[in-house]
């Protein structure tokens, strides 16, 4: 009996350990677990290990979220919407409207010419940093890049706003430090990219700002509201 109990105790820790291999691809992730030798059960992970970035806590994967306080959870929400809408708008054609004998969607990256014939398709073309004429190359090419490096920045800070609700090694004061001042930033180059276009559009077509300017705007503001909230919740010496 005893060693038929054996046997079976050695096909556990056997089956368990081949299990472990395969789920940790063999190094991947190192999980921290421990076995109930009196009960024979296996317990759950408590903690897991990742190469480079410290330790995630499993409970703290739940309850991060609620230990947040009021004015960094809408920090987040505010972040996330930021990024969504500022996605969209870098991808969409709707800068700016141009009205003539063809109606002309500006987007940063191309533009599309709508010449108003039924069943007729539009032409859009890559536009690199040159809309429609060598003059306006300059503006546009500075909106496109401060756009562009305001979008990443503020991804980056949202990134770390999320590693730091659950990642140990992120949880410190230089970490809370970059995410605002990635924020900050990002709305910065936002602005300058945004009050470019808008101001050197050109004037001497019917022309229209349009729903992507619109939705860089909003993101932009809600940058800042997220990049406020986080600074008033990192001087916050109630909690």
């Amino acid at each position: 009996m005893n060693m038929t109990r054996e046997c079976k105790s050695i096909k556990r820790l056997d089956i368990w350990r081949s299990l472990k291999d395969v789920f940790l691809l063999r190094g991947g992730f190192n999980i921290l677990h421990k076995i109930n030798r009196e009960t024979e059960e296996t317990v759950l992970p408590e903690v897991l290990s990742l190469p480079g970035l410290g330790t995630i806590s499993i409970k703290s994967l739940s309850r991060a979220p609620i230990n947040m306080s009021f004015l960094l959870k809408s920090a987040l929400i505010f972040l996330v919407l930021s990024n969504l809408l500022n996605v969209i708008a870098v991808a969409t054609i709707g800068w700016g409207k141009v009205t003539g004998k063809i109606e002309r969607w500006q987007g940063l990256w191309e533009y599309c010419d709508y010449t108003g014939i039924k069943n007729t398709k539009s032409d859009c073309f890559y536009n690199g940093n040159r809309p429609w004429s060598e003059v306006q190359a300059g503006y546009f090419w500075a909106t496109q890049w401060t756009v562009a490096l305001g979008s990443a920045a503020m991804v980056i800070s949202l990134l770390i706003l999320i590693l730091r609700m659950f990642v140990e090694a992120f949880k410190n004061k230089m970490s809370k430090a970059l995410w605002i001042s990635l924020c900050f930033a990002g709305d910065l180059l936002l602005v300058v990219g945004v009050v470019s276009f808008g101001v050197n559009f050109p004037d001497y077509y019917f022309q229209e700002l349009h729903y992507s300017y619109g939705l860089c705007c909003i993101a932009m503001t809600m940058g800042v509201f997220a990049g406020i909230f986080g600074l008033v919740d990192n001087f916050d010496v109630t909690r």
